[in-house]
């Protein structure tokens, strides 16, 4: 009975950890300064994967300024041609509490298939309202960014890549 009680204050432990990368993952591209400039929140971020797939990704909430989240689910689409092309992917939902501010991790169910060097774009979207996310200034060379429906002179604070770890859940 000890040996269980023990293993499951362990397994709590563990899974209580806001860990930023899960064992084993690999981070694909990023434009990853984790203090936001700015906020917009209809955002699309293009960008030009190395990897042949992805799995996860993370993105950064802000409620800078008077805008934020409600709670909710959260999904992140994955269009191919960039911020135009056809959704090609949807993530699983990640539920986000009322207004949470940090990273938000988004997971496929399967591994999405990308073609290295072809421009793919992120766009986070919900249901509910609109979601703050925060942006830097342009460092990430590989797509442009879109906020609230134009190109902007910012780039989406992001990761995406294989294993990444999924928060808050």
């Amino acid at each position: 009975l000890s040996r269980n009680i023990v293993g499951c204050a362990l397994a709590l432990l563990l899974t209580s950890i806001p860990l930023v990368q899960g064992i084993g993952a690999q981070v694909d591209q990023e434009n990853w300064d984790l203090t936001p400039t700015f906020t917009f929140s209809v955002v699309q971020q293009e960008f030009t994967p190395a990897f042949d797939s992805l799995d996860s990704a993370q993105l950064v909430l802000s409620n800078m300024g008077a805008m934020g989240w409600p709670g909710g689910p959260m999904y992140l689409s994955i269009r191919g041609g960039g911020a135009d092309g056809p959704i090609i992917a949807t993530s699983q939902p990640t539920f986000v509490s009322t207004w949470y501010e940090g990273l938000v991790g988004f997971g496929f169910a399967e591994p999405v298939s990308l073609i290295p060097g072809q421009i793919y774009a992120l766009a986070p979207f919900n249901t509910i309202a609109a979601a703050p996310f925060g942006v830097t200034p342009p460092r990430y060379s590989g797509g442009q960014f879109y906020g609230n429906f134009q190109v902007a002179e910012y780039d989406l604070i992001f990761r995406e890549g294989i294993g990444l770890e999924i928060v808050p859940e």
